[in-house]
């Protein structure tokens, strides 16, 4: 069987010009969908052209300089497919070519989209479902992982054409569906949520198209049954990573205790809810206000509806999947103990797809009034959307280089210590860990924050390493962080030969004295509560010999 397949395919090979067939295939593409996705891709690189061109990135990167790290990190965390996915670009991050890549999946999705939505293809419809998709304030946390934003980007793409696929009555198609779903979920598990919102947003365009629930469970019962098989494939493959040893459980990967879940559904159940008014930097409540909008023309929709039917049954049913949708939008956060429902670059994965959902469903109706009251609102949500886009990116740029201004301070005033001998090696000894340079100017007065505005543009929990690719300095041996979790072993083991008087005269950076050097040790002190705490905990022992002594 194996050699008749292998001289089929073989005979195929000789016989077709493949460059003529794929050409051939373009062509027949509708123009709709070819004029759609180049405005969509010209629209990411030119909002985000400031972004791209000054490369900003975050801190997860920066190691990526020196060392092959993380390839090993995101299969223990259940992310199996990154590393395939990342074998793209040799897992570097790069000008240009990985926002091409992530731009290019994300340009698409609203295009599968309307394919699987089965609504009208029409320019203006597939850019109705990508505004939010494409421009929505938060899609900037998820680029802030450089290395890994155009494999978060492609997921989406890889649901909805696994779902297309799911339709089609073949054992291949189901099965190369199952394999997309399972690739996604292993690409990052929170794109259970996107698959949820994506499904359920279908059920919904289906009823009000007039089709009841035994009708819809019918028709789409092989799709359901290939999404249950996906996520049972899923577990299975993390259960063989924890026999294995590879997996740890942390994060959003760490699952509840079974008596734990009920009251998580709960919590889950408002906070999806209050999500629609949860204000992000970037994302106000004003902006909020400006999207909650979109419910008006979908509840006028679902009521005029029902009255024309003269079935109340409708208006519930509608009610009922559009709550489902809602709810599953953060489906994974009832299971998982890290409670990530408000995490900025996870909220990407749920809540644009809502507002899509909605923008499908006015869309759906095909009136006029709708779709003349949907441009009213698209019109401001574009400006302002890209608005807080262009506001993130230079705060982005104001951090970056006010946290480069930091470190190239540290390795100042490391060098102009008296003790600092160019040609020693040091042990680095980080008292807590610097806080980006942003927070201390964006003063948020916002529910949550985001990774732009808290997180430090390079790598906190190692700036030892940071600082090694400084000019002149290649004198770090080994280094340690000290937080608040430090056990007290660690404390006393880093400090055993270190005077007493020298911790005792620590001042949180910037005072002159949050810099020391004692024999082999470079000693950073960044924060006054870890400064208390490494006092308390050598206070508690015999004390080190004075400087004097």
């Amino acid at each position: 069987m194996c050699r008749s397949l292998y001289k089929k395919y073989l005979t195929v090979f000789k016989s077709k010009d493949f460059l003529s067939v794929g050409i051939d295939r373009f062509k027949t593409i509708r123009k709709e969908y070819k004029i759609a996705f180049l405005l969509n891709f010209l629209i990411l690189n030119v909002v985000y052209l400031y972004f791209n061109m000054n490369f900003l990135h975050g801190s997860h990167d920066w190691m990526h300089l020196r060392y092959d790290l993380d390839q090993e990190h995101y299969v223990t965390i259940g992310r199996f497919s990154i590393r395939i996915i990342s074998a793209l670009l040799e897992w570097k991050y790069l000008p240009f070519l990985n926002h091409c890549l992530g731009f290019l999946f994300l340009s698409l999705t609203p295009l599968f989209l309307v394919k699987y939505w089965k609504l009208p293809v029409t320019v203006f419809n597939i850019f109705a479902l990508s505004v939010l998709l494409l421009l929505y304030p938060q899609l900037a946390n998820v680029i802030y992982f450089l290395h890994l934003s155009y494999a978060y980007l492609l997921a989406p793409l890889l649901i909805i054409t696994a779902l297309i696929l799911s339709e089609k009555k073949s054992y291949a198609a189901s099965v190369f569906s199952v394999v997309l779903l399972v690739f996604a979920m292993g690409d990052y598990n929170v794109c259970i949520n996107t698959l949820a919102v994506i499904f359920l947003g279908k059920m919904l365009l289906e009823y009000a198209n007039g089709n009841n629930f035994v009708t819809l469970f019918k028709q789409y019962f092989r799709s359901i049954c290939i999404i249950l098989v996906s996520c049972i494939v899923y577990f299975i493959i993390i259960q063989c990573l924890k026999y294995t040893g590879i997996f740890a459980e942390k994060y959003n990967t760490a699952l509840l205790a079974a008596d734990q879940v009920l009251p998580r559904i709960l919590t889950v159940f408002v906070d999806s809810f209050r999500h629609f008014f949860t204000t992000y930097p970037f994302l106000d409540l004003k902006y909020l206000v400006l999207l909650s909008l979109l419910f008006i023309p979908m509840f006028m929709l679902m009521v005029g509806g029902a009255i024309r039917r003269r079935k109340l049954q409708y208006l519930l049913g509608t009610v009922f999947i559009f709550t489902a949708i809602i709810f599953c939008s953060n489906s994974i956060h009832c299971i998982t103990e890290t409670y990530a429902l408000f995490y900025p670059y996870i909220t990407y994965f749920s809540l644009p797809y809502v507002y899509t959902c909605v923008i499908a469903y006015i869309l759906n109706a095909r009136l006029l009034w709708t779709k003349n009251l949907l441009v009213l609102l698209l019109i401001p949500i574009c400006y302002f959307s890209v608005i807080r886009d262009f506001e993130c990116q230079k705060f982005w740029k104001i951090g970056l280089e006010g946290d480069k201004t930091l470190i190239t301070r540290l390795v100042d005033r490391i060098e102009q210590q008296d003790e600092f001998l160019y040609k020693k090696s040091y042990n680095f000894i980080s008292i807590g860990y610097y806080t980006s340079f942003n927070s201390a100017y964006y003063q948020s007065k916002y529910d949550q924050n985001n990774v732009i505005v808290d997180s430090t543009f390079f790598p906190p929990k190692s700036l030892w390493a940071l600082c090694s690719q400084m000019p002149h300095t290649r004198w770090f041996n080994s280094a340690k962080l000290i937080d608040l979790s430090a056990p007290s072993e660690k404390i006393q083991e880093c400090f055993s030969d270190v005077p007493m008087d020298i911790i005792m005269n620590l001042k949180p950076w910037p005072h002159k004295n949050s810099v020391v050097i004692y024999d082999n040790k470079i000693i950073v002190c960044w924060q006054e509560k870890e400064l208390e705490y490494v006092k308390k905990v050598l206070m508690e022992q015999p004390q080190s010999p004075s400087r004097e002594e």
